[in-house]
């Protein structure tokens, strides 16, 4: 059975962290060395477990950006492993 845990960025234990750069590495190798590819943490990390093992795992960013005259807050995806 997958669960599928949502955990706010400040929220991640040296765990989690360690379990998500297993996959990353896995998923990139070669590319990822351990960290973000962006130079800010993300806001929200979501990930797939499988009988208690990250198997999965997908990070937001939320941001804001200008449209125009307007800012309009958006979010992005990174790291989709």
């Amino acid at each position: 059975m997958i669960a599928i845990d949502v955990i706010p960025e400040m929220q991640l234990t040296p765990a989690d962290d360690a379990a998500i750069a297993a996959v990353l590495t896995l998923a990139f190798p070669g590319e990822f060395v351990g960290r973000s590819y962006h130079k800010q943490r993300h806001h929200l990390r979501i990930v797939a477990r499988a009988e208690g093992a990250v198997v999965g795992h997908v990070a937001l960013l939320f941001r804001t950006i200008r449209l125009g005259p307007d800012l309009v807050p958006v979010v992005g995806v990174a790291e989709v492993a």
